[in-house]
């Protein structure tokens, strides 16, 4: 345990080096400060102590506030470890702090500061050599309340009683903002006009929480809105959280034997991610829009006043419109009849015999258009004949070559066993015995499958002789005659004239089907027709309607639009308003000491509250701060690391 707490030191130090931090340690316990209204220091008429001297400039530096809270989330200790590490003057021979601490010790050498109430200075030229480190003790309220409240198995229970339980473990971790700025936020409306908005605006600030949890303790861990993280044995809980003013989080999980490692809380002002929507400009769109609209609104009244009138007109011209289509219902049933009759004779056997037929003779004739040139594969035979007759000659002079060597071969193994026989292993011709013996062996299997390739040559020679003699006597004879016959089928043009039946006949099919389509849609028209009446009677009244609507959005509706796009971009400008000032707030919050005067600061917050163990070793009164300045003051850090979290 000991050394994973020296590990997870390191890292910390590690990254606070990294972002410009160096230390942490611990103070005396905070008195409760009463809770006052934040005021930015871009409010501040003067922000320069009336009591500096020409040769002073402020510092350049980093906050990095350390806070150890109890198991409920009360502070116990604040510690601000300063980085400063430029001037804003070069050239000034001091550098002055601000910040009302109870303490300040400098962390790297043994220089001291002048402390002038709550202004540090310290002297310019030890930027020259390596940055200024120093901590400073301070009491003050933390910009965001934190409080703890544990519960096992539902039911709420003290810290101090947690150790060596078990059951479902439930944490409900709650956030309060205390930098409240109630100064009223002010914007121009539409109109121009200054609009100034009471309302509650905070200093945004995030907060990011871990906590490790064993794995051998926990399982069915919930996170709540925050993840979780295996990392080995160890589940890693992270949460962030926004409070503006307050925010929660709930974890939960089921623990065996409890223990519960440190939670940790890195606090900074930052506003979260904002999507960047120009939502008045959609707005303004739309106001232009609607206003287009209304400008031509008279006009579309006047006009559905006069379709209202053409379609009374039309309404009792088309009662005439119904008579002219009797006639035509008998010459529909006609057709009917006797298309009944063609449907029974396309689809009766014989018309399916010939089809049937014309597609095989279209088949045929395809086949014997693609007939190959037997001249061409006869030539190709041929040729393959005497290649094959060459090849067996040459074959039959490497038998004479490998007869010769099977018989050296023979000679070559008995006195490659000699050597094997004659001499000690290992020896030179022992081991040459062996080569000639393999090589021999290897001659042998060359030897072999060159009689297999010689018989297979032999039945391929003889397959194709056959094959050859086949084409000849069976085959050429019926392909001359197919060739002859394939030119007097082009003579008679009898391929374009089966196409034709079958094109005369689908294009017959295709026609009825015409016919068909053109008949149904008659009857769906006369049926429509016949309702054309009732119909119009229905579109006169909806017209009428429709017209007595437009009249009654003209002078109403649309106006309640514009009234209500104007509002939603008063609000929208309202909010881009408020953005401008989270921004502003959170780019003003740079130091933790003094806000005020440390302009050129940047500052975050590390807090963390104590293990809950079976056996509490926890002692913060053992922390040690009285280091030899001379020694490495990294180590010295590490040191003050391993007092606060042994």
């Amino acid at each position: 345990m000991k050394n994973k707490i020296y590990y997870s030191i390191a890292i910390i130090i590690t990254a606070m080096l990294a972002l410009g931090s160096a230390a942490y340690s611990i103070v005396p316990d905070q008195s409760d400060t009463q809770k006052e209204n934040y005021r930015p220091a871009f409010l501040a008429e003067n922000i320069l102590s009336e009591n500096s001297a020409e040769d002073e400039t402020p510092a350049v530096k980093n906050e990095t506030v350390y806070v150890l809270l109890d198991h409920y989330g009360t502070a116990l200790d604040q510690r601000i470890v300063n980085r400063i590490y430029e001037q804003e003057n070069p050239g000034a021979g001091l550098v002055v702090d601000y910040g009302e601490y109870t303490s300040v010790e400098n962390m790297i050498t043994g220089d001291k500061p002048v402390i002038d109430n709550n202004r540090i200075i310290w002297d310019g030229k030890l930027l020259e050599n390596e940055d200024i480190y120093y901590e400073g003790t301070i009491q003050k309220q933390l910009p965001v309340d934190i409080t703890i409240a544990y519960y096992l198995d539902g039911i709420e229970i003290e810290p101090e009683n947690l150790a060596g339980k078990s059951g479902r473990l439930e944490l409900l971790i709650k956030f309060k903002n205390n930098l409240s700025y109630n100064e009223p936020l002010s914007y121009h409306d539409y109109e121009g006009n200054l609009v100034t908005k009471h309302d509650d605006n905070y200093v945004p600030l995030l907060v990011q929480g871990t906590l490790d949890a064993d794995l051998n303790l926990y399982s069915e861990i919930d996170p709540g809105n925050g993840m979780s993280l295996i990392m080995g044995q160890t589940a890693s809980i992270n949460f962030m959280v926004f409070p503006y003013p307050e925010d929660e989080i709930r974890i939960s999980m089921d623990g065996v034997d409890l223990e519960l490692e440190k939670i940790t809380f890195m606090i900074t002002p930052q506003l979260p991610a904002v999507p960047d929507l120009d939502i008045e400009d959609m707005l303004i769109q739309m106001l232009e829009g609607i206003r287009m609209f209304s400008e031509k609104f008279g006009e579309l009244s006047v006009g559905a006043d006069r379709i209202l009138q053409g379609l009374i007109r039309f309404n009792d011209e088309s009662k005439h419109l119904t008579s002219g289509f009797d006639n035509l219902y008998p010459v529909i049933e006609e057709y009917k009849i006797q298309r009944e009759n063609l449907q029974d004779m396309l689809e009766s056997k014989e018309i399916e015999k010939l089809l049937s037929s014309i597609e095989t003779l279209e088949l045929l004739l395809a086949e014997i258009e693609n007939i190959p040139d037997g001249n061409e594969l006869t030539s190709e035979l041929d040729q393959a004949a005497a290649e094959t007759a060459e090849l067996e000659i040459q074959l039959n002079e490497l038998d004479q070559i490998f007869s010769g060597l099977e018989i050296t071969s023979r000679q070559i193994t008995i006195e490659a066993e000699k050597l094997i026989n004659d001499n000690e292993p290992g020896t030179p011709l022992h081991e040459l015995g062996l080569l000639l013996k393999a090589r021999e062996n290897e001659l042998q299997r060359a030897f072999n499958q060159n009689n297999l390739a010689g018989q297979s040559f032999s039945a391929l020679q003889n397959n194709l002789d056959s094959f050859r003699q086949n084409w000849l006597n069976n085959y050429m004879p019926g392909l001359k005659a197919l060739e002859e016959l394939n030119i007097l089928l082009k003579a008679a043009d009898i391929k374009n004239r089966i196409e034709n039946i079958g094109l005369e006949i689908s294009k017959l099919n295709e026609y009825l089907e015409m016919v068909d389509q053109f008949i149904i849609e008659s009857d769906s028209m006369l049926a429509d027709i016949e309702m054309l009446p009732e119909a119009l009677d229905q579109m006169v009244a909806g017209q009428s309607r429709l017209t007595d609507g437009i009249n009654a959005l003209g002078s109403g509706g649309i106006k309640a639009m514009e009234e209500g796009l104007i509002d939603g971009i008063n609000e929208a400008r309202a909010g881009k308003a408020k953005i401008e000032l989270m921004k502003k707030l959170a780019d003003d919050y740079r130091s933790y000491a003094d806000n005020e005067h440390n302009r050129l600061s940047e500052v975050r917050f590390i807090i963390q509250t104590p293990r809950i163990e079976i056996e509490n070793i926890i002692n913060p009164d053992n922390v040690e701060n009285d280091q030899d300045p001379s020694e490495n003051w990294a180590e010295q850090i590490l040191a003050k690391f391993t007092n606060l979290f042994e």
